[in-house]
């Protein structure tokens, strides 16, 4: 658990990092019509190995909120074979969406390029396809814990604010 935090911690760093480089190095920021092409290329690089990075971390830190949960469900065989289904599914997701970002384009290359010909993914519907992915995969951190916390022998006043702290823990 701790080392998928760690791993996680330094994915969005990483990812931090590369935005701020961004900032000063490849014209974030800046108007369009004052950048040159290399600048341009440089910034669309930039953001592809940003966005990749930022998945990984994202699915590394949900990745360590399921092993903590694992060590509560162990009592049941369906609860595991739950969280087991959402950890793939975590996995799979951000497999393809990283694939998605890199593969967008054909020539990859045409990603930063734009004076290659080819044909390039609707990015909007990319966002909304990985926006979509993303609530899912939320939905079911926050359902799996359901069952166990509705069996604890405790007041349904307390059951509830369990359940509030483990939502503010997934968002």
């Amino acid at each position: 658990m701790h080392l998928c935090l760690t791993l996680a911690w330094g994915f969005c760093a990483a990812t931090q990092t590369i935005i701020l480089y961004a900032l000063d190095h490849a014209g974030l920021g800046v108007h369009i019509s004052l950048l040159t092409r290399e600048l341009i290329e440089t910034y669309q690089k930039l953001l592809t190995i940003a966005a990749c990075l930022f998945v990984a971390g994202f699915c590394l830190a949900r990745l360590s909120y399921l092993i903590f949960f694992h060590r509560l469900m162990m009592a049941k065989k369906w609860l595991r074979w739950s969280l087991y289904i959402v950890a793939t599914f975590i996995i799979v997701a951000s497999f393809v969406i990283v694939c998605t970002f890199i593969f967008a384009c054909q020539p990859v290359a045409k990603s930063w390029d734009i004076s290659l010909k080819g044909k390039c993914l609707d990015r909007a519907a990319v966002f909304v396809a990985v926006a979509v992915l993303n609530i899912i995969s939320d939905l079911c951190l926050l359902l799996l814990p359901v069952p166990i916390i509705l069996e604890l022998h405790a007041s349904r006043v307390q059951k509830a604010k369990i359940m509030i702290i483990l939502c503010v823990v997934c968002m």
